[in-house]
């Protein structure tokens, strides 16, 4: 896997981190989980595929069946959304249309594996005014990949060291995919928690950022306020406890320390005339970990 491509699974797999720490939340939220279970499935695909392009040193590699899975894999994931919109509506025609798993695909022989895959989009594309959990965009994605198969479903295997170097297929098209579910995950946290738990939705904002490999530096934000009023407290003191680094805030309230461990690290917040608080900021590495503090008067 190339930079762009590890700095995205890199994200997905702080999201799946973040779902486990989160599942009682996570829970509450209608239509979460759907979106989990494709994103853990993609997530859990470019994993395999990575296992795959580093075990495969033969200078042969298997594009052609990488293309069929793929086409096989983004046909039976919008059919899956088809199929239970389908059925809410009681078209039992079109669900049972769309009702396959991917082997149905990727099983078939060559020119059967296309006819099933375009017959199966043209149902959806058809019936796009009643499956309103598929769009136009998601009928291009899915011709894309047929496309991409169908283009070369009479040729051999090609040099391994060509797709290593493309670094295409089938990772970059899984990635298209995470991207869109941590999308609509982000979208739910965001309509259900904004208000009952704006942490969450910051932590989850933070998790999902794209860092490049190679950068470290892990970033403490605190934000320190008065607890009656909400307004900022310039001058206070914050101190990590377990590197002794500290900052002062500014005349917004917000200190920050640089260079501090991953993991649940404390903090001393001092300021005069206020109570002395320590607080415990779980640290994500490469990212801008936040918190605001509220201090009580003496």
């Amino acid at each position: 896997m190339n930079n762009f491509q590890n700095t995205h699974q890199d994200a997905n797999k702080r999201v799946q981190k973040f779902n486990t720490d989160h599942a009682a939340d996570t829970a509450t939220i209608p239509d979460y989980a759907s979106e989990q279970s494709l994103f853990d499935t993609a997530v859990a695909k470019i994993d395999q595929a990575a296992q795959n392009q580093a075990a495969d040193n033969s200078g042969i590699g298997e594009d052609k069946k990488n293309r069929k899975n793929k086409m096989a894999f983004v046909v039976i994931l919008f059919a899956m959304r088809g199929v239970v919109k389908a059925r809410q509506l009681g078209n039992t025609d079109v669900a049972a249309a769309l009702d396959h798993p991917e082997t149905f695909i990727s099983q078939a022989s060559d020119s059967d594996a296309v006819t099933r895959a375009k017959d199966m989009v043209k149902v959806m594309n058809d019936n796009l005014a009643t499956l309103t959990n598929i769009v136009a965009a998601d009928i291009t994605a899915m011709n894309t990949a047929i496309t991409a198969f169908d283009s070369i479903k009479g040729d051999p295997t090609i040099a391994v060291e060509q797709k290593k170097a493309t670094g295409t297929d089938p990772i970059n098209g899984l990635i298209v995919i995470t991207d869109l579910h941590i999308d609509g995950m982000k979208k739910l946290i965001h309509s259900y928690f904004s208000i009952s738990k704006p942490i969450l939705v910051d932590e989850f904002d933070l998790i999902s950022q794209l860092i490049p490999r190679g950068v470290r530096h892990n970033k403490a934000e605190i934000d320190v306020v008065d607890s009656m009023t909400n307004t900022a407290i310039e001058g206070a003191t914050i101190t990590c406890i377990s590197n002794h680094k500290t900052a002062t805030t500014d005349d917004t309230g917000i200190g920050v320390i640089d260079g501090v461990k991953t993991g649940n690290q404390k903090f001393e917040i001092i300021a005069p005339g206020y109570t002395t608080q320590i607080i415990t900021l779980h640290i994500h590495r490469s990212v801008l970990n936040k918190i605001i503090v509220h201090l009580v008067k003496v």
